[in-house]
């Protein structure tokens, strides 16, 4: 990892590989705190994609989805198995 977590270079990264499907990992994403809302600024720097957004912490962060290709649904669920389990979730997402 190359430490550079800026929403900026993300977005830059993202828009030079030209993918249609793009996961990202422990993004956060508070809304109205430039600095702490990657998932929405990243969104908007690659307004060709539709994205989606799974909250796994309770302070915000998660996974994003981002992706180009035409599809027929996108959930969020949990992926724990046990109640005491601390949360975690996916992101899935049906083309057709």
């Amino acid at each position: 990892m190359d430490r550079r977590t800026k929403p900026e270079r993300i977005a830059e990264v993202i828009r030079e590989l030209d993918a249609d499907v793009i996961a990202l990992q422990e993004v956060l994403n508070v809304p109205g705190k430039p600095d702490f809302d990657q998932a929405r600024y990243i969104a908007r720097a690659l307004y060709d994609y539709s994205w989606r957004f799974g909250e796994t912490r309770p302070l915000h962060g998660g996974h994003g989805l981002m992706w180009t290709l035409r599809g027929a649904r996108c959930c969020t669920f949990s992926t724990c198995i046990l109640e005491r389990d601390s949360w975690n979730g996916a992101i899935r997402r049906d083309y057709y």
